[in-house]
């Protein structure tokens, strides 16, 4: 009898626990998290330092905006998320997306035919970063291989497919959209980077695209790369079939 009582005083607290569990697993699995808040998880990655999770909180967009009576609730929500995010994330293998305005232009040089960009409003000599905010703080993403795809040769194919909505040596706005994957930073002293001190991560192109509207209005690439070395094992297996989908 007191046996079967002991047996039962476990069993239930147990299944308490493993209900817990169970929940907790499930509400780990919903969290999502943004480009700039994977950037500060890679920044102090490569730092080997720990977020200041008090302030990152108590300066973001859920708690500032919750109702007081429910911003301890949300702060303790936000916490837990930024901290199994950080702890949790293969930081080493998550992109950040950018997505904005460029100049194209089509162009002949050495018998080949090339597609060149630049920023909107950037000049020749100008560095371009991409801003993220943490807290009351920035980190600057400086993309190192970038420049690298100022000017793309075309092969013969690509540029058949180009001549077709593009006039040679005519300007044209459009877009790029990139995958960045960081690779290191800095949190030695913060830069000056227009009137703002900013800290600096560097991040190299996994992947980046040129788009253009079409003839219905829908923004399509006109061209795209993707660093097969950078991608996970499903989206290799995959590449075959985006790329035939494309064409």
């Amino acid at each position: 009898m007191n046996e079967k009582l002991r047996v039962r005083k476990f069993y239930i607290p147990f299944l308490a626990f493993l209900c817990i569990l169970a929940g907790a697993a499930h509400a780990a699995n919903n969290y999502t998290f943004s480009d700039s808040e994977k950037a500060a998880f890679a920044f102090f990655h490569f730092a080997k330092g720990t977020p200041a999770y008090e302030g990152w909180v108590q300066n973001s967009a859920p708690y500032m905006n919750a109702p007081e009576a429910q911003k301890p609730n949300v702060y303790e929500q936000e916490m837990l998320r930024l901290k199994w995010g950080f702890g949790t994330l293969d930081i080493t293998r998550e992109d950040l997306r950018i997505k904005t305005d460029v100049l194209l232009q089509l162009n002949h040089d050495k018998d080949v035919d090339v597609l060149n960009f630049k920023f909107v409003n950037s000049g020749s000599q100008e560095i371009p970063y991409f801003s993220y905010p943490y807290g009351k703080e920035w980190i600057a993403v400086v993309v190192n291989d970038l420049g690298d795809y100022t000017t793309v040769p075309l092969n013969t194919d690509e540029s058949a497919k180009i001549r077709q909505r593009l006039e040679q040596g005519k300007v044209y706005q459009g877009k790029v959209s990139l995958r960045v994957r960081p690779v290191s930073s800095d949190s030695t002293k913060p830069l000056q980077l227009d009137n703002t001190e900013q800290w600096l991560m560097l991040a190299k192109v996994s992947g980046i695209e040129f788009l253009m509207p079409d003839s219905a209005g829908q923004e399509t690439a006109l061209w795209a790369y993707s660093n097969k070395a950078m991608l996970t094992e499903t989206e290799q297996m995959l590449m075959p079939l985006l790329e035939k989908a494309e064409q």
